[in-house]
This record gives C-alpha cells, sequence and structure tokens, in this order.
C-alpha cells in the first residue's frame, strides 16, 4: 500500500477519475493528490467528493508540492495517533 498518490488527469491508457476509483477501491488508506492543469472548480469538486485529498493546479512549485505533502504527512500522523489513543467514552 501506497500512503501517497500523485495522479495527473490526463493519462493514456485510463484517466484521472477512473484511477482515482479503482484506487479507492484497491487502496482506500491511500491518500490521492490530483494534478492537473484543467481548472474547472466543478470538476476539482467532483473529484475531492469522489475520494481524492487534494488538487494541485499545474505549474506549481517544489515549495508548494513540498508544503501540500507535509501537510498531508502531518494530517496522517494525526489520524494515526487518534486512532491508537484511548477512547474518551472509555
Amino acid at each position: 500500500m501506497f500512503n501517497l498518490i500523485l495522479l495527473d488527469l490526463i493519462m493514456p491508457v485510463m484517466d484521472g477519475p477512473c484511477t482515482l476509483r479503482e484506487l479507492r477501491t484497491h487502496c482506500p488508506e491511500s491518500d490521492v493528490v490530483i494534478i492537473s492543469v484543467q481548472d474547472d472548480e466543478q470538476a476539482i469538486q467532483e473529484l475531492l467528493s469522489g475520494g481524492a485529498t487534494a488538487y494541485l493546479c499545474k505549474p506549481f512549485t517544489a515549495e508548494k508540492l513540498r508544503n501540500m505533502v507535509r501537510e498531508i504527512g502531518e494530517r496522517r500522523i494525526g489520524r494515526k495517533g487518534l486512532a491508537s489513543s484511548p477512547s474518551l467514552t472509555d
């Protein structure tokens, strides 16, 4: 399993939305960041509703990608911390 997947929308064999659906089925715990030149707000919202963790519009800087990866990593650590913490109702 992968912790983070960077997925381009435009690919030769299977497009990004189809690939995202497959990833949600086979790698439900993985965070998926969609990268694309498309900046259509409705399409972005559909991808996020379909299970994408985030959307990054090309072109982007290495710093922007690094910050996004760091933020997702911090959220993953937070989720693990919450999952391993005792319940408040115990």
